[in-house]
């Protein structure tokens, strides 16, 4: 490809861009150095090659960075002067102009600012500077694009003093000491003086009491005091300081008043200056004034149209509104009155002076230069002698100008001779006398006919150069400057143009451009100058097209053309990629021909071969430049085969072709054919599938099979190395098949041949049929079996690897809960695509599943099957009712309520509930067995129990595969009942009038016994017995009683009741017994069979009476007891330390004495842990077991539980609970394919027993 740039010139022609030092056309980039305005405009860039020409406009704005400055950047300006701030700018066009002061916006929205003024956008104009007019001043410019600021500083030169601090009045007595202060600025430093009622101080005072000083500080203010001592009452009136420098003056007064008696200090006259106001102060002090009064000729004045009197508040002035000096001079009195009446007068002389009175004068309108000019000042009334002086523009006249003057006594005359452009000005006569100084101004404006600053002269340019041509002239007023375009030097032959800045501008030079131009300076004064130049334009040697393309086919003959314009001599060269042809071969031929406006090249070329194709350059060459002109030949032919052909990318039922692209033959190619056809394994050998080359035998590309596939846009890619590569896509294909194919390229001239044919498979898919015939049925428990049959082949997509089972649980299960932790949700992989057959473990019991099946291969898994149902078998519940309670209802009643399992631990219908309840003794011991009620319900009611008795309650439900988990015992109290009779009693004869009955406690007290009733009468009489009520403790003692008071030799009955909160219950039968001095030996203990634990120590109690005291005596196996490691006889009770298995046995306590003996026996039975022996499996499943136990003893108490603990072989030790009255247990939740290890021991209230041996047992299935 090749790119030429243009411009389009001011009038719309096109121009081929010449390179220069500044401005180089480099293909594709123009560099432009030194951007200006010149360059402004609209570009265009060609791009040419072989097939064609595509064209780019720009237009190029020159955006000038935008540059502000002020002039002066610093300003000392006196106080009361005027200031000029010019902002400079420079670049762009500028759209805003903003001025600011000490960074406030100055004119805000209009607004106006005190003596200040915008003479211009960019003029700021400040009048009489004052202090608050100094600072920092900024002009801030600004466009669309950027903004710039540009800052001056004003400096504040000589100012007139300004007060900063003044005293204040002040009403003082006499004798006191007065200070009074003042401060002011002003530069330079100011000079104070005192005024007392407008006299100078030294001129009223006693020196030797008055003391003025003054000093400058830091802040340069200068302050002045004046100090008074010992102030008599007349030092009263008004004191002014006045402070003064070379720029004016400044003052402050207030009056110091003494209290004393009015008076009127005497001044000097008093001077006004006529026509204007004066105030005429009364020089008065003392203390209160209750008035003051101005008197002339007599007559009180007071105000009116011409006089003004103040109160004695405003210090009593007379103010004159316009002084008349026939009227106002001469004397006046003031009158101060005190508020006694006291009054003090004076009489002060009013001198009155006229001011000077100019007549105006001016210059005459129409001055030239060579002219003369005189100005008279003129004082027509005024003080005299009166003294004249001139400037111009405000300083002193020059002596260059050589400007005379003559005076006299009331008149001035100015004399301007030989008049040139410097007297124009503004003159200024000054007329001063002792009333005042007036002036008045007259401008002098000289014409002055145009003259040259800039001459404009001929200039030669080149073609698509930039023409500036200046022109300048001076004169007043400002000359005028006029350029003028015409067809020879005759002036009739003129016509204005526009022209930029006084200047003849063209941003590029082109032919019509040349010619004569005129440059006219006029501003109306004398005649206008002319300046007649002519402009040159030379032409470069150029093309009106940089690049064209011709096209011929191979063999074919062709002629290729230039015509180079411009000025002659034009030479031409012809180079053929790069080098220069060699015309010496009978190919090639040149003719060239002279035209008017160039010279015509042609090149012929005969039986044009392929090598032939290229850039041809026609290199053109004259005095001002060179150019070339580009020719792209196509030789055209078929194009050749694509080639390095690749398979870049294979999917299941498309591939990525890449090759490299070849020779178009110099006709584009404008399309590819792709043909392919699927191979057969085992028909035709197969080579690497993503490689070409030459696949033996040769294909049958005429089959019916074959498929060909026309792709006439393909993609364009860059390769590793760097080069390019077409590539384009193929789909349509079968998963999984190996096909056979090759390409070719196509042009308008003739189709390529086609590649070397290569082998490609394609990637396998998901399988595109689920399997059929899916059928499900129940298995083990928790189990479900699957059958299918295997998909069609076709369907494969691939190699078959398994299948993919889903087993979901129904949400219409009866036990279902919607929460992601309960539902079961299993996947299963069979690999094998034989395999018609599994099995799903591990399941929920009496459950409905949705089961589906699919296959899946190496890529990924295929369609779904339908969903078919199954349900797990039926189990016993996995969970105990919920929330069991329980009530008692009376002595022998209990209401028993409960919830029912949670719903997903039912493992099937539930058949009903059954209550399991028990007795506990007082220890809590469980004496009997189990009792059974079955239910439907969800509540029940126990009846027949044993009264005040605490029952054991548990609730478990069924199914038809069994009993459920039974829930923890709840325990419920009968309510008290009367007790049974007491179990057995004694009367035994103590003394002549006593009797000791004894007894044991009821076999069942129904309640807690509060208190026991010994009854007894005399034997054979009738009458109400007598009662003793015995209170007993929580141990039931005591448990005999002692009945006094009887007769001799008297037979008497007796019975014992026993007695609950509820009531007395039955009594005992009767005994009798007589008292008698002569009481045979007894027992009063009763005979007991025992039953205590292991290592327990107990107490045999043997309480013997009679009279004489009985001897006591125990024998156990027959043998008497002595002492033992075992036991000890104490006061004839036997205290065994600890009951151990070989102690116990029958233990016999025996007493006797002179009337008889009795006798007693204990069987001591010792409780011992109970011992499980022979710990065995009944079946084993996939994740349960169950085991069997059996007992060898209970160690003579009732077993309260089991303790079952279990683990893997290299696992800690887990154990389950067990109630007493089962017999075998089921371990469920287990691991398949796992070792167990188990062990037992039963529980009793005397401990724990022995475990058994450990038994080691696996679980169905494979293990991890």
């Amino acid at each position: 490809m090749r790119a030429s740039w243009f411009r389009i010139s001011d009038t719309g022609s096109l121009y081929t861009v010449p390179s220069s030092q500044r401005i180089v056309p480099s293909q594709s980039l123009l560099f432009i150095r030194n951007v200006d305005e010149r360059d402004a405009g609209r570009w265009i860039c060609k791009a040419f090659n072989q097939f064609g020409e595509q064209k780019l406009e720009i237009h190029l704005t020159i955006s000038n960075e935008l540059v502000a400055h002020i002039h002066p950047q610093i300003q000392i300006i006196n106080s009361g002067n005027s200031a000029l701030l010019n902002c400079s700018i420079y670049g762009s066009e500028v759209n805003k102009i903003e001025w600011f002061h000490n960074g406030q916006e100055l004119f805000a929205n209009g607004r106006s600012e005190r003596s200040m003024s915008l003479l211009s956008a960019n003029t700021l104009k400040i009048d009489r500077v004052s202090k608050k007019d100094q600072g920092i001043y900024q002009c801030i410019v600004s466009n669309a694009r950027s903004s710039a600021q540009g800052s001056s500083e004003l400096k504040l030169g000589e100012s007139p003093p300004e007060i900063s601090y003044g005293f204040v009045e002040q009403n003082v007595r006499a004798s006191a000491y007065i200070s009074l202060k003042c401060s002011a600025a002003g530069s330079p430093p100011p000079q104070f003086v005192w005024l007392l009622d407008y006299q100078p101080i030294l001129d009223v005072s006693s020196l030797h009491r008055y003391t003025m000083d003054q000093f400058l500080d830091i802040n340069s203010h200068v302050t002045t005091h004046l100090n008074i001592s010992h102030v008599h009452s007349d030092d009263g009136g008004l004191y002014t300081c006045v402070a003064s420098n070379s720029m004016g003056t400044a003052s402050h007064k207030a009056r110091l008043n003494v209290y004393g008696p009015p008076y009127v200090r005497a001044i000097g006259p008093i001077t006004a200056v006529a026509g204007e106001p004066i105030e005429l102060h009364c020089p008065f002090s003392g203390h209160p004034i209750q008035s003051v009064r101005w008197i002339r000729g007599g007559n009180e004045l007071v105000s009116g149209p011409r006089y003004s009197v103040a109160d004695v508040k405003h210090g009593g002035y007379l103010k004159i509104y316009t002084v008349d000096p026939a009227q106002d001079r001469g004397p006046y009195t003031c009158i101060v009155t005190g508020p006694n009446g006291d009054e003090g007068r004076r009489e002060l002389q009013l001198v009155v002076h006229s001011p000077p009175v100019i007549e105006p004068f001016s210059f005459p309108k129409i001055m030239k230069v060579g002219g003369r000019a005189q100005l008279t000042c003129s004082v027509s009334a005024g003080d005299m002698p009166i003294y004249f002086s001139w400037k111009k523009d405000g300083a002193p006249i020059r002596p260059d100008l050589q400007v005379s003057e003559k005076k006299e006594e009331f008149f001035s005359l100015l004399v301007l001779k030989d008049i040139t452009a410097r007297h124009s000005g503004r003159y200024t006569c000054f007329a001063t006398n002792t009333a005042a100084q007036t002036n008045y101004t007259a401008e002098l404006l000289v014409q002055v006919p145009p003259s040259w600053t800039q001459e404009p002269h001929d200039i030669a340019v080149v073609l698509g150069h930039p023409i500036v041509l200046p022109c300048e002239a001076d004169g007043f007023p400002q000359p005028k400057i006029t350029w003028f375009r015409g067809k020879g030097k005759l002036s009739t032959d003129f016509h204005s143009i526009l022209s930029k800045n006084n200047s003849l501008s063209i941003n590029y030079a082109t032919s019509p451009d040349a010619g004569y131009y005129m440059c006219e300076a006029a501003n109306g004064i004398g005649n206008s100058l002319k300046k007649i130049i002519h402009i040159d334009v030379n032409e470069a040697v150029h093309f009106d097209s940089p690049v064209k393309n011709v096209s011929a086919r191979r063999n074919d003959a062709v002629m290729l053309e230039c015509l180079a314009l411009g000025d002659e001599p034009i030479n031409i060269i012809w180079t053929h990629k790069n080098q220069r042809i060699d015309f010496n071969n009978y190919r090639y031929n040149i003719i060239e021909m002279k035209e008017s406006v160039g010279v015509r090249s042609q090149l012929s070329i005969s039986l044009t071969e392929r090598y032939d194709s290229g850039k041809y350059v026609c290199t053109a060459e004259n005095l001002y430049g060179t150019s070339e002109h580009v020719i792209y030949l196509a030789v055209q032919e078929r194009p050749d085969a694509p080639s390095d052909l690749e398979v870049m990318e294979v999917s299941s039922r498309q591939i990525r072709l890449s090759w490299k692209r070849p020779y178009d033959g110099m006709s584009p190619v404008l399309s590819y054919l792709v043909q392919y056809q699927p191979v057969r394994l085992g028909k035709e050998p197969v080579q690497d599938t993503h490689r070409s080359g030459p696949v033996g035998p040769i294909a049958a590309w005429d089959s019916p099979l074959t498929v060909n596939v026309t792709f006439s846009k393909v993609n364009m890619i860059k390769s590793i190395d760097g080069g390019v590569r077409d590539e384009t896509s193929i789909g349509g294909l079968l998963p999984a098949t190996q096909y056979l194919l090759r390409m070719l390229a196509i042009n308008e001239i003739e189709c390529s041949s086609f590649t070397s044919p290569l082998v490609v498979r394609t990637q396998e898919e998901a399988p595109g049929e689920a399997p059929g015939g899916l059928k499900v049925k129940t298995g083990a428990m928790g189990e479900l079996v699957l059958t299918w049959q295997i998909p069609s082949r076709a369907s494969w997509n691939g190699e078959l690897l398994g299948y993919t089972v889903s087993c979901v649980e129904e949400k219409t299960n009866i036990n279902f809960i919607a929460s992601p932790n309960n539902i079961s949700n299993t996947t299963l992989t069979v690999h094998g695509w034989a395999t018609t057959k599994t099995s799903i473990a591990s399941l929920k019991k009496f459950t409905r599943y949705a089961l589906r099946i699919r296959t899946y291969n190496s890529i990924a898994p295929g369609p779904w099957s339908t969903v078919v149902y199954g349900t797990t078998s039926e189990d016993a519940p996995e969970a105990e009712p919920q929330n069991v309670s329980c009530s008692s209802l009376s002595s022998q009643s209990i209401k028993v309520l409960w919830q029912e399992p949670p719903p997903q631990f039912h493992n099937g219908v539930l058949q009903g509930y059954k209550i399991l309840y028990r007795p506990l003794t007082k220890n809590n011991e469980f004496v009997f067995p189990f009792e059974i009620k079955r239910t439907s319900n969800l509540e029940t009611y126990l009846h027949a129990l044993m009264k005040a008795t605490n029952y054991s309650i548990q609730v478990l439900s069924f199914t038809l595969s069994g009993d459920g988990v039974a829930s923890v015992p709840v325990y419920c109290a009968t309510e008290e009942d009367v007790p049974e009779a007491p179990a057995g009693i004694k009367a035994l004869t103590l003394t002549a009038d006593s009797i000791l009955v004894s007894w044991l406690p009821p076999a069942h007290p129904n309640g807690i016994i509060t208190h026991y009733t010994v009854y007894g009468k005399d034997h054979g009489k009738k009458g109400s017995p007598k009662h003793n009520i015995v209170r007993v403790d929580e141990t039931g003692r005591p448990s005999m009683f002692e009945v006094r008071g009887l007769s001799e030799n008297n037979k008497y009955d007796f019975w014992v009741t026993a007695s609950t909160a509820k009531g007395e219950g039955d009594p005992t039968m009767v005994v009798s017994q007589t008292t008698n001095t002569r009481a045979p030996a007894k027992i009063a203990s009763f005979s007991r069979l025992l039953k205590v634990p292991v290592g327990v120590s107990l107490v045999l109690e043997c309480v013997a009476v009679g009279n004489p005291t009985p001897r006591t005596r125990w024998i156990t196996k027959d043998q008497a007891v002595t002492f033992s490691q075992y036991y000890v006889i104490s006061q004839g009770f036997l205290k065994i330390h600890s009951v151990e298995p070989q102690i116990a046995g029958n233990f016999t306590c025996s007493a006797k004495n002179l009337f008889g003996e009795d006798e007693i026996h204990y069987m001591l039975i010792a409780l011992q842990t109970p011992n499980v022996t022979q710990l065995s499996i009944q079946y084993t499943s996939f994740d349960s077991l169950r085991v069997t136990w059996e007992v060898a003893s209970d160690g003579g108490a009732p077993i309260q539980g089991y303790n079952l603990y279990y683990r893997t072989t290299s696992g800690a030790w887990s154990n389950v609970a067990i109630p007493s009255d089962q017999m075998a247990y089921t371990l469920n939740g287990l691991k398949c394919g796992t070792q167990y290890i188990l062990k037992i021991n039963a529980h009793n209230k005397v401990g724990v027993g022995m475990f058994t041996e450990e038994l080691a047992v696996r679980t169905k299935g494979k293990g991890e």
